[in-house]
C-alpha cells in the first residue's frame, strides 16, 4: 500500500512541476512579446526623435 501512496504521491508531484513549468513558459512568453514590442517602440521614437533633432 505505501508503495502505490509513494507512486501515487511521486506522480502528483510531477504533474504539479509540469503545470508549473506550462505557467511559467507562457508568462516568458507574454514578457518576451512584450518586451520585443517596448523595444520596437522605443526604436521607432527613437528613429522619431533623431529625425526631428
Amino acid at each position: 500500500m505505501y508503495r502505490s501512496l509513494w507512486a501515487l504521491l511521486r506522480l502528483r508531484a510531477l504533474f504539479a512541476i509540469i503545470t508549473l513549468i506550462e505557467k511559467f513558459r507562457a508568462s516568458l512568453y507574454l514578457l518576451m512579446r512584450l518586451s520585443r514590442a517596448c523595444c520596437a517602440f522605443g526604436l521607432g521614437a527613437n528613429l522619431h526623435s533623431n529625425r526631428q533633432g
